[in-house]
């Protein structure tokens, strides 16, 4: 069942939300990445070991990480600036290409001369995944191009609404990272937005809203989660041990768990089918953040941001939608739903 809130009576309300967030200017920090597929059929198996031979007929690429992010709100239609680091390769050729050809700036991309750009290429057969092979730099940055990226950061914050913060430990999103930017951002008053790496969950004190799935939740806090109640009860926690304002726990086929204060919404899924969930969360962020900084109350951005991942999910690969895709799949949904 859809979220009680989204009735006929409330629809022209998200409707003009999901039009507002082309007024919204977000700063996306974190790991950009190349996504490359390749894809074909399988019609044999290899003499050489018990592994299928793929016949690959088409090689495409698509942005992965931040740079999913990042196109994910600039498909919507908001305004989006992305500070990440590629190296010096073919690789980041390809990914400033493809962002430009989205019409996504790239101005704030920094190139650091013999870092590999992280690229991540998945051979489909027949939309089924069969392998992924990684290629990736997980140094953190040299103290000088630390400073380099830094100073991007710093000139670009005061034109921004947003922050949101793509943590997947490649080694940019580093604890000196976060302890410069966090203070520098609410001190601005800017929305704080985290898809978190546990690794790094203490450090996001007092941010906006931070969206870890039930895995990353029973991780971060060393808890097995069980149960959807003992996941509501770690989202609870977390929202008290960080001092923020929003927890926003992914939980599949379950839906979402909205956390605030002492105030827990369950927001089940919409989602009819699923062919791959990759890059889902990265809608649910991208949309949650939009909304936060087009002042909706958590609850609607999370309820626009679940109906965007019930639409992303049904694609293979990481995916976006369209504002007028999202309006047409709201309408859709309230009609099911409430009839």
């Amino acid at each position: 069942m859809i979220d009680k809130r989204l009735t006929e009576e409330n629809l022209p309300y998200f409707l003009d939300a999901i039009a507002n967030f082309k007024k919204t200017k977000t700063l996306v920090i974190g790991d950009v990445m190349l996504d490359e597929y390749l894809w074909g059929d399988v019609e044999r198996i290899s003499q050489e070991a018990p592994v299928p031979v793929v016949k690959v007929n088409k090689k495409t690429h698509r942005l992965g990480g931040a740079s999913n992010v990042a196109n994910n709100i600039n498909t919507i239609g908001g305004q989006v600036l992305t500070c990440g680091v590629i190296g010096d390769d073919v690789n980041g050729s390809i990914l400033l290409e493809t962002m430009a050809n989205k019409g996504i700036s790239t101005e704030c991309i920094l190139t650091v001369k013999g870092r590999i750009t992280t690229k991540k290429t998945r051979i489909i057969a027949r939309n089924q995944q069969v392998v992924r092979c990684d290629e990736e730099d997980l140094e953190f940055l040299e103290n000088d191009d630390f400073k380099r990226y830094w100073k991007i950061i710093e000139n670009s914050i005061d034109s921004v609404d947003a922050i949101l913060i793509e943590d997947y430990g490649k080694g940019i999103v580093t604890p000196e990272l976060l302890s410069t930017i966090l203070p520098l951002a609410l001190e601005k008053n800017k929305i704080i937005s985290i898809d978190p790496k546990v690794e790094h969950v203490k450090l996001y004190n007092g941010v906006s809203v931070i969206t870890p799935n039930h895995h990353e939740l029973s991780t971060a806090l060393g808890v097995k989660l069980k149960s959807f109640d003992q996941i509501k009860e770690a989202g609870l926690k977390l929202l008290k041990d960080l001092n923020c304002k929003t927890v926003l726990v992914t939980c599949g086929e379950k839906g979402m768990l909205l956390i605030e204060d002492d105030k827990i919404s369950h927001i089940e899924t919409v989602a009819e089918e699923v062919y791959d969930v990759t890059g889902a969360g990265d809608t649910v962020i991208a949309v949650m953040t939009m909304g936060l900084a087009s002042n909706l109350p958590p609850i609607d951005a999370a309820i626009i941001s679940n109906q965007a991942a019930g639409l992303v999910i049904k694609e293979v690969g990481a995916a976006t939608v369209t504002s007028e895709q999202l309006q047409k799949a709201l309408i859709k949904n309230m009609k099911t739903h409430n009839s």
